[in-house]
């Protein structure tokens, strides 16, 4: 499948060059969001949502959407992760490292390897890997976590 890319407006990604899925793909969750706020999948398409911000390097925006997936489903340990990641790429270090302490309480046993295996499995693609855990190597908040899981 060939992967075309299109230049984004300034507005969603600073005018870089992204693959036209990717923004394509945060207008559907907007557009599921927004036309059908009582459905019980809302939490996972703020993950979803949270997880394609972070691929645009909208990282604020990642961490909005990844807080209502939180909000709305607080066990679901995954979205812990990826606002983790995003409170790491926005420089909010301490928040990161708070999330992956949460974190455990729900799944003692997340590890960087197991992380690394995981994004590898689902994205294929060793950047997008680096960059769903980037912001939790910016917080250090991996070794809280491994840290937690000795306890």
């Amino acid at each position: 499948m060939k992967n075309r890319l299109t230049m984004s407006r300034t507005s969603e990604t600073g005018g870089t060059m992204v693959p036209f899925s990717k923004s394509k793909r945060k207008f559907r969750f907007t557009k599921l969001i927004n036309d059908t706020p009582e459905h019980p999948s809302l939490p996972y398409w703020f993950f979803f949502l949270a997880g394609t911000y972070v691929r645009l390097h909208k990282y604020e925006d990642a961490v909005r959407a990844g807080e209502r997936c939180v909000e709305l489903q607080p066990r679901f340990y995954v979205a812990r992760i990826t606002l983790a990641n995003a409170l790491g790429l926005t420089g909010r270090v301490q928040e990161a490292r708070e999330q992956m302490v949460q974190l455990l309480a729900v799944n003692p046993f997340i590890s960087e390897s197991l992380l690394s295996a995981e994004y590898a499995m689902i994205n294929r693609d060793p950047q997008v890997v680096e960059l769903h855990l980037s912001g939790l190597h910016a917080a250090e908040a991996l070794p809280v976590a491994i840290q937690g899981e000795q306890k």
